[in-house]
């Protein structure tokens, strides 16, 4: 958050981008009810901070005022200050947090907002639903839900730039249609959502996706795992430009092992 300055008598209701679990209560019902009357107090400014539930891990965030540390914030969270009147500084830090929730798993860690800085995709392995953390390091600037794919036969296979704007893209497979579909993105944005081929013999498994042909867009290179073949895709965004064989290895002790 970036620093906020504060009028005489200000009122601020936060809602943050924090999903599920709480460590902390929220203000009794009574208590929450009445706060959000906003009621000024003679001669003071009156601060309201609620933070609500909906993200995916339990993270502290520690709020300032006026550079003093005056407290922390979990979902479901509230704080409520009576303060001097006047020009006030508020701010809000925090780190990665933790996920206790194993049914979230990393499935991405592309660019996916074009910063330079690699981000975090999440994948629930019950509900389907798809979370972004937009990183700058070690700290989260933004997180928030993608898609809800509830077919969990889909599955994440390549996060390259298809369409070489400079951000990362999603490519998905369906284990059991073989049907390959391809999300454009434009940070935590879908752009463009598009059936891009399929392949129902599931033995052909997408192995890399770097830039093959250096015009700055991913391709797709497959293995077969039953007969060894090699294939691939040179992609301009979604449209396959070229589908042509690269080699037959039917040693399938051999591995393509960096792809990109």
């Amino acid at each position: 958050m970036n620093p906020r300055t504060l009028p005489t008598l200000l009122i601020l209701a936060l809602a943050t981008l924090l999903p599920a679990c709480a460590l902390g209560p929220r203000a009794p019902a009574e208590k929450d009810a009445e706060a959000r009357l906003f009621r000024p107090v003679s001669d003071k400014a009156v601060i309201y901070l609620l933070r609500e539930y909906g993200d995916i891990y339990t993270l502290e965030v520690k709020v300032g005022l006026d550079g003093k540390d005056v407290g922390s914030t979990w979902p479901g969270t509230y704080h409520r200050w009576e303060i001097e009147p006047g020009e006030h500084t508020i701010t809000a830090s925090a780190g990665v947090g933790a996920v206790p929730n194993t049914d979230w798993q990393i499935v991405g860690s592309g660019d996916y907002d074009g910063d330079g800085k690699s981000d975090v995709l999440w994948r629930n392995s019950v509900t389907g639903t798809n979370w972004m953390y937009l990183m700058n390091g070690g700290t989260i600037t933004t997180s928030v839900g993608v898609s809800v794919t509830p077919d969990l036969n889909w599955a994440i296979v390549g996060n390259g730039d298809y369409d070489g704007d400079g951000k990362s893209d999603i490519l998905w497979r369906n284990a059991v249609t073989g049907t390959n579909w391809l999300y454009l993105m434009n940070g935590t944005s879908i752009a463009t959502s598009a059936s891009i081929s399929v392949l129902p013999d599931t033995s052909w498994k997408i192995v890399g996706d770097g830039d093959y042909n250096g015009d700055g867009k991913a391709d797709v290179l497959w293995r077969n795992t039953a007969t060894g073949a090699n294939r691939m895709y040179l992609m301009d965004g979604t449209s396959i430009i070229s589908n042509s064989a690269v080699s037959t290895v039917t040693d399938q002790n051999w591995q393509i092992v960096n792809p990109n």
